[in-house]
């Protein structure tokens, strides 16, 4: 009797047990490992197995992610892509055009608009006048393309010389003082490097000739300055730039210890500017005199400190017969009133004929050839310079060079910012002036945080712009000085723009704009 019942109480253990594991949630089984280990008895080393249980522990509960400025919601952070576009429900009509995105009425460019003179010159000799109504900030040019730098140094101080350039319309990329096209890098120990050869027949306008070790001084002055204000930091960047070397007259070596992409190495030190170690040589000595002083291996700090002391330095030196090799040499600068340039009469390429294809190919007079021709010539011109000087007549004001114009004090009035619209339009009427617009390739745009919702969702982004009427805001809003872009490159980019695209919204009603955003995010 006894024996039945403690059979009794064991089954119903045995049953319990089995519903309480059936209820519980499933525990990880424990993991043996076996593990050969050396050990230690009476004085020796023997290998023996030893059984190791490892116990998965336990998982911690996912922590929900923190953006900068607040949580996260669920499912940001990762892009949502973009869908077909949706018809507009109840047979609202939507084409997408593959127009240009400008409406006929509209011109496709409105600024930079600049207005030239018709009527003859009254100065005499063969001298292109410029007005303008900002004055260059500094004859120096390490300073004018550093803290100094504006857009009317670029256009007004004399250009410098290059190794390699781009043509105008394609931007193919073509030699300037280098004789022959760029070779890819090539990895050479610590550094990535490229020997490029020079051109032979390029003087200073001192009469000296430009070698090899013009192009090296400037770039290893750059960095041993620590130059990174203005145009330096995208010419040579110490990035990836190390040093450059002058293996002959005519040859220069290129050291980059990090490897560079387009922007650092073909757009950057590629067509940085080149100056004359004869002149620049002394001044950027005395200028490094603080950095020199420190010796080998200094303090960041201090090395920072002391590279400013020298830009102090190198900034304030005034260029008295600094040598020239570009088309134009600047021959006087009267602070406030003019700026006068004459042209180079032994420019490296006067009377060199280009030739350019609309497939981007280009040839020239010389010899030299990029790309494949294909189909007729489109584009044919000849290098100047075609006149003996260019004056640049500074005036207090956009009214007052614009005035200058109309009198015929000035052929051309040059305005990098474009002209209001009344302004414009009133000058248009005048029958002495004619109106040169060109093609603009800039333009503004809306940004969106994509790591966050709903802006990482593309069907948010299309609502937004399908109800946007762009035409209204750039025709009735600005009226008619901006124009309405749907891609990134500019229509005023010719030979780049892509007229086939999708134009999201345009040419709609109000209410056919918001049913069109209604679903799409549906």
């Amino acid at each position: 009797m006894k024996t039945s019942k403690s059979l009794f109480l064991l089954s119903v253990f045995l049953i319990l047990s089995l519903v309480l594991a059936a209820c519980a949630q499933a525990t990880p089984t424990p993991e043996k490992i076996v593990e050969t280990v050396i050990v230690e008895v009476e004085g020796e080393q023997v290998v023996q197995e030893k059984i190791i249980t490892a116990t998965p522990a336990a998982e911690e509960p996912a922590e929900e992610p923190v953006a900068e400025g607040g949580p996260i919601v669920v499912g940001e952070g990762k892009l949502v892509p973009c869908l077909p576009i949706p018809e507009i429900p109840e047979a609202v009509a939507y084409s997408a055009s593959t127009t240009s995105g400008i409406l006929s009425d509209v011109p496709q460019v409105q600024q930079p608009a600049m207005f030239k003179a018709r009527v003859e010159p009254q100065q005499a000799g063969n001298i292109y006048r410029v007005g303008v109504f900002e004055d260059i900030t500094t004859l120096n040019y390490w300073a004018a393309n550093g803290p100094d730098n504006t857009v009317y140094n670029s256009y007004m101080l004399p250009e410098r010389l290059t190794l390699y350039g781009l043509t105008d319309k394609y931007f193919t990329f073509v030699t300037n003082v280098a004789a022959e096209l760029n070779e890819p890098l090539v990895e050479e120990g610590d550094f990535w490097v490229v020997e490029i050869p020079l051109r032979e027949d390029i003087a200073w306008s001192d009469g000296t000739p430009f070698t090899a070790e013009d192009v090296a001084f400037t770039a290893n002055a750059v960095l041993d300055l620590g130059l990174i204000s203005g145009n330096w930091v995208s010419w040579y960047d110490s990035n990836y730039l190390d040093h450059m070397e002058a293996l002959d007259t005519y040859t220069v070596k290129i050291f980059y210890h990090t490897k560079p992409g387009l922007a650092r190495h073909e757009y950057g030190t590629l067509q940085a500017p080149l100056l004359s170690k004869a002149y620049w040589a002394p001044i950027v000595e005395e200028a490094l005199a603080p950095v020199t002083a420190l010796g080998d291996d200094p303090a960041e700090d201090a090395l920072a400190a002391a590279q400013a002391e020298a830009h102090d330095i190198l900034f304030s030196h005034v260029p008295d017969g600094e040598p020239l090799a570009g088309s134009f040499f600047l021959t006087k600068w009267e602070q406030g009133a003019f700026l006068d340039n004459a042209a180079n009469p032994d420019f490296k390429d006067k009377g060199l004929v280009v030739e350019q294809w609309a497939n981007g190919a280009f040839r020239d007079s010389s010899g030299l050839e990029v790309g494949t021709p294909e189909g007729d010539v489109e584009t044919t011109y000849e290098y100047g310079p075609h006149v003996d000087a260019v004056l640049y007549s500074i005036y207090g004001s956009q009214d007052a060079a614009y005035l200058a114009l109309q009198d015929g004090e000035v052929d051309y009035v040059l305005n990098s910012l474009g002209l209001q619209k009344g302004l414009a339009d009133k000058l248009a009427t005048d029958p002495n002036l004619t109106v040169t617009e060109n093609s603009v390739n800039g333009f503004r745009y809306l940004s969106f945080n994509t790591r966050r919702a709903a802006m990482n969702d593309c069907a948010f982004r299309q609502a937004v712009s399908v109800l946007i009427d762009k035409e209204f805001v750039t025709n009735t809003i600005l009226q008619g000085v901006a124009f309405a872009q749907y891609a990134f490159v500019a229509p005023g980019n010719e030979a780049w723009y892509n007229s086939d695209i999708l134009e999201l919204g345009k040419d709609l009603e109000r209410a056919q704009r918001t049913e069109l955003a209604k679903a799409i995010l549906k």
